[in-house]
């Protein structure tokens, strides 16, 4: 089993850093077990505190972003670099995962909504 951690921001990194541990003390005792951790850095310097406080070195640094970028074009680059990088997982689960995000991006939902609409999904 396949497992890509993907977030770019400190508060995200704050909420999913002790999930990430847990994943990775979990993956040493098993050997189908494969946790990756992907970062965004949308807030790079204070990702990277966050990240050194707890230890994470993320797989795979997408480094998207860059000054006075435009929110139309971060979200264009993360949609080609996060195809790019869940290539090598099961790509059904994880365009979906994308495409229920993006939704939630133009709705202006809040983040916990993702798991929401992505269970009511899976019982239509």
């Amino acid at each position: 089993m396949n497992i890509l951690c993907i977030f770019g921001t400190r508060p995200e990194a704050i909420k999913l850093a002790p999930v990430v541990l847990r994943l990775r003390e979990l993956a040493t005792s098993r050997d189908d077990v494969c946790v990756q951790v992907c970062v965004t850095g949308q807030h790079r310097e204070m990702l990277d505190q966050v990240l050194g406080l707890f230890g994470i070195e993320p797989d795979i640094d997408l480094d998207l972003m860059s000054p006075d970028q435009p929110l139309a074009q971060l979200t264009a680059q993360a949609v080609v670099e996060l195809d790019r990088v869940v290539g090598t997982t099961t790509p059904d689960e994880a365009r979906e995962v994308i495409d229920l995000s993006l939704d939630l991006l133009s709705r202006r939902l809040p983040d916990n909504e993702l798991q929401k609409t992505r269970s009511k999904k899976s019982l239509e």
